[in-house]
């Protein structure tokens, strides 16, 4: 074959007589040509941009979590979009012009005053995780001192089945977007084959109904793709959400209420003989069990995130401009990013109309985790808090915090609109800190940037082998 040619050997000439080759002399290193002027330096903020992707394996969990965190856009400006969206103009007219009733009613739910930003940061604190309450605060504080991965592992199957169980009817919705995404996109003999089958799924939301769904899941519906997916080969769109419907369904096979009980009992037996629980201690843990999860508590409600998740639901459905739905996809996409274990900090959003003005804050709170270790003297170490909030026609202002018992430090990074004020801007903040009993032990003030979502970034960056799995 002419792959297994020899292309190296000599040319030869009609005399018979070898030709040489011509010596290739390798230039020297290291001498710049000085008719070729050398390529510019890279510049420290074009080193901290390229820094993610010269670091990181493109194709790892991680290195794709970073990707979809640089190309999204920041919750502040999707956000800021759907407000000046229901408005006629970039000001703020008192006119609202004819938009979706879902976008109106999450824009009238936006907090007014200082009563509803703080109901609606105080709702994220609460809520920044389904494992709240006195059970998970004595697993928590249970499993910090024990350093045990027996434990751990029993712990995470329960917290596994607990988080799918009240995720149980959600789940449920998924999946039945799924099969119809599905159904659209197979021919035309298989999409009737799975809308008889569909038609069989409960429409309720019970533990009666889901087990009966379950059972149609796993008894028709799973076999029927197993048939499909061999007969066809189809490697689309639909064979992508397909995985997904699989994942959909082992979650909502986990999350049953036999199952829980089991997990949950697998993991008190375990704590009782690894650690000697008396019976006291075993009856106050089933009492918090049964409070948790037995009574089944119902949800707790806040306007403003109630009208987010509608709109945020309705995306793809809805009859909005693709502009507007672009926007609510990147805000959602930017909402799940914040659930990442690799995310080192608690992030809280408020947006407020307050005097005609509309102002989008955020903060980002540490994390306590295992990294977080206390320094070499004993002491607890400063809990690190962000805020950033930007407001229309003056500017953003950044503040880097330090919260240590009661005592705090900040800096402050403010907009050129309030330079030569420094003196006032110093006695607000400490005026603001004294009402709130915190004794404030230095302030410093910079008209520059403060950088705030490059130093989260580059902690994020930091934690690549650092995972936050703590509950």
């Amino acid at each position: 074959m002419p792959d297994n040619l020899r292309v190296t050997a000599p040319l030869t000439t009609n005399n018979k007589i070898d030709k040489q080759r011509a010596v290739r002399e390798n230039p020297i290193p290291g001498i710049a040509s000085p008719d070729k002027s050398a390529p510019p330096p890279i510049g420290a903020e074009n080193k901290e941009a390229l820094a993610p992707e010269l670091m990181l394996n493109g194709d790892s969990v991680f290195g794709k979590f970073i990707q979809e965190l640089i190309k999204t856009p920041a919750l502040s400006e999707t956000m800021q979009e759907l407000v000046y969206a229901v408005k006629d103009g970039p000001g703020m007219p008192q006119e609202v012009v004819s938009v979706n009733e879902l976008l109106r009613q999450w824009f009238d739910s936006i907090a007014t005053d200082k009563a509803g930003m703080l109901e609606d940061l105080m709702f994220q604190q609460k809520n920044s995780s389904r494992f709240s309450g006195p059970l998970f605060q004595f697993l928590r504080n249970l499993s910090a001192r024990a350093q045990d991965n027996d434990l751990m592992l029993r712990l995470s199957g329960f917290l596994k089945s607990y988080d799918a169980h009240f995720s149980a009817p959600s789940t449920m919705n998924s999946i039945r977007k799924s099969l119809e995404f599905i159904r659209l996109r197979i021919p035309t003999p298989y999409a009737g084959r799975l809308q008889e089958m569909e038609a069989k799924l409960p429409a309720g939301s019970t533990s009666e109904d889901l087990k009966a769904a379950l059972k149609v899941l796993n008894d028709e519906i799973l076999p029927f793709f197993g048939e499909y997916v061999n007969k066809t080969n189809d490697l689309g769109a639909s064979r992508n959400r397909i995985a997904l419907l699989m994942h959909s369904i082992a979650r909502l096979d986990a999350g049953s209420k036999e199952e829980l009980v089991e997990k949950f009992e697998d993991l008190l037996q375990y704590m009782k003989f690894r650690f000697v629980l008396p019976d006291d201690s075993l009856n106050m843990i089933k009492g918090m069990f049964a409070n948790e999860v037995v009574s089944e508590r119902g949800e707790v409600k806040n306007s403003f995130f109630d009208a987010l998740i509608s709109l945020l639901s309705s995306a793809d459905d809805s009859d909005l401009s693709d502009s507007k739905q672009t926007h609510l996809q990147d805000a959602c996409r930017s909402l799940l990013l914040d659930r990442s274990v690799y995310m080192p900090y608690v992030h809280l959003f408020v947006p407020i109309r307050f005097e005609g003005r509309f102002s989008f804050s955020e903060l980002w709170i540490e994390k306590k985790s295992g990294e977080n270790r206390p320094p070499a003297d004993g002491t607890k170490a400063p809990t690190r808090i962000f805020l950033l909030f930007d407001l229309k026609d003056l500017g953003t202002f950044e503040a880097s915090i330090e919260l240590f018992d009661r005592n705090v430090g900040i800096e402050l990074g403010y907009p050129p609109a309030f330079r030569n004020r420094e003196s006032e801007i110093t006695a607000g903040v400490s005026r603001i800190f004294e009402q709130n009993g915190l004794n404030l032990r230095g302030i410093s003030l910079s008209e520059r940037p403060l950088q705030i979502k490059k130093r989260i970034m580059k902690k994020i960056v930091e934690r690549k082998y650092a995972l936050d799995v703590t509950i």
